[in-house]
């Protein structure tokens, strides 16, 4: 059974000894400097930083800005958990928003100090070599990963006429407690980005690891290059942008699903699928604790007692009408990504199956759920699933953009009839703002409720504007914020540096995001 350990970070950077005898170690920690003596010990610490990217995937990563979008609605029961997103009250002090940027950050310690701690261990024979240098391959990757990440959220839009000096976020490469760092420039901090994908790749092609297959749940060099295209894309870099997405296409490696229902079913419920190029590993009976999920959309209950016992949905959060709408009843994914078949409880009310449809797109792979004997659902759905980083997908999605973004319109309906068709849909043959509407609203389908929708809404310079909730759902939604229109040019769309950092480092004065 293949295990994940996770070495004690905090731990190893313990930077004193509370002992008389300076010759002891604490029993329950050890210096940083004794933690990564050897290639065993790097991989400890490579366990650890890949358990640490599996948590910054799924849960409030992807859920928060897709609050903020135009595809859902709130139950009137929801308990304004994250409402404030929902209703673009974000200030500088909303912790939700905070918690991302310190987790991203609190992530970034621990790869800063794998990285500078590496440099002293010598590998002996070839396996070893390969091993170090997979891991230290690795670390490069999920540091270009994270700043991608803290770019597109707490940054403005990329520009290429004034990156050099446009704030980003705070570039922190080493690890240093003492450390005030004050907001580096989008060039600065894009640089450094594909550095370390430039470092990544490298160190790959030595470790054996030049290209992946299907379903991955290790790094490796197409998943570097999915994390390159989509960083091309988030800078509207659009010839480099296509490059690296047909690149990855034209190898064949990942094919599209088959179409039919059951593909997505597999993708979704079952974790199966020849587009995934990178997932990451999940061990229901082997950890104590598994990565969160995106438990607010199905949230599977269990009513009544006895011959009085139903099944039924619990969401806080609902589809809104026109998402639903978008998708065309013959598209594959529609009822794998909704569920029309159970009923809803919103208290103290039962709504009827068929009434009101929600999101099933999180219900969760069963082999993961926590409750399996449950009376009457059996394995439970509890919206756990391995989290999926990468796939196939948005490396057509970013051709087709990014083909017609350089005047290329034949190549973008290709990519996108070529995917369309994997659905389970009909070739389109726009042209111009036609063609670019339908790219745009099949990007907007295939990543419905996976946290894409605000931050390409940024990217297109687009409004935010509250689609129509399902009329069936109206009576019992909260009704604050859902007619809520946003201009295109609203700062909320970038989110501010967390007010404790502005507060605790004198070098970010004058530095938060504009309108907070």
């Amino acid at each position: 059974m293949k295990r994940i350990k996770i070495l004690p970070v905090a731990a190893a950077l313990l930077l004193g000894v509370a002992s008389c005898n300076l010759d002891r170690f604490p029993h329950k920690s050890i210096a940083k400097e004794k933690s990564l003596t050897s290639v065993e010990d790097a991989r400890y610490w490579n366990a650890n930083i890949r358990a640490q990217l599996r948590g910054a995937v799924y849960g409030s990563f992807i859920r928060l800005s897709d609050y903020q979008a135009d595809m859902v609605s709130p139950s009137s029961t929801f308990g304004n958990r994250d409402g404030v997103l929902y209703t673009w009250g974000v200030k500088s002090d909303t912790r939700e928003v905070s918690d991302i940027y310190a987790s991203y950050y609190s992530n970034l310690k621990n790869v800063n100090e794998f990285l500078t701690l590496i440099s002293s261990i010598k590998a002996n024979g070839e396996a070893a070599e390969k091993a170090l240098a997979s891991y230290v391959a690795d670390a490069h990757f999920v540091r270009a990963y994270y700043y991608a990440e803290l770019a597109k959220r707490f940054a403005p839009l990329y520009n290429p006429a004034t990156a050099a000096t446009e704030l980003c976020v705070p570039l922190v490469l080493t690890y240093n407690v003492d450390d005030r760092p004050s907001r580096a420039t989008q060039q600065q901090v894009y640089e450094q980005i594909f550095k370390d994908i430039a470092e990544a790749k490298a160190l790959f092609a030595k470790a054996g690891k030049p290209v992946g297959k299907p379903g991955s749940m290790t790094m490796n060099g197409d998943a570097l290059a999915a994390l390159e295209a989509r960083v091309y894309l988030q800078m509207r870099d659009y010839p480099k942008a296509l490059q690296a997405a047909e690149a990855l296409i034209k190898s064949g490696r990942y094919p599209l699903v088959a179409p039919a229902e059951s593909s997505f079913e597999g993708m979704w419920f079952s974790d199966k699928s020849t587009e995934d190029i990178l997932r990451l590993y999940v061990n229901k009976d082997d950890e104590k604790e598994l990565p969160p999920g995106v438990g607010s959309y199905f949230v599977a209950i269990t009513l009544g007692k006895g011959d009085a016992a139903y099944r039924a949905c619990q969401p806080d959060w609902f589809p809104t009408k026109g998402i639903i709408d978008l998708f065309e009843d013959k598209d594959l994914r529609k009822w794998v990504y909704f569920n029309k078949s159970e009923k809803v409880h919103v208290s103290p009310n039962v709504f009827p199956a068929g009434e009101v449809v929600i999101v099933s797109k999180y219900r969760g792979n069963l082999a993961l759920a926590a409750t399996t004997a449950d009376p009457l659902w059996g394995a439970k759905p509890d919206a756990r699933n391995y989290p999926l980083v990468l796939r196939i997908a948005e490396a057509y999605m970013i051709a087709a953009e990014a083909a017609y973004k350089t005047n290329n319109e034949a190549a973008a309906k290709q990519y996108l009839n070529t995917f369309r068709a994997s659905r389970g849909l009909d070739p389109v043959d726009g042209s111009g703002d036609a063609l670019f509407t339908q790219i745009k609203d099949e990007r907007t389908r295939e990543f419905a409720f996976e946290g894409a929708r605000l931050w390409d809404l940024k990217r297109w310079e687009m409004p935010m504007k509250r689609t129509a909730p399902q009329e069936a759902s109206k009576p019992f939604l909260s009704q604050v914020g859902l007619t809520l229109e946003i201009p295109a040019d609203h700062f909320g769309f970038t989110w501010p540096i967390p007010h404790r950092d502005m507060q605790t480092n004198p070098n970010l004065a004058g530095q938060q995001n504009k309108g907070y």
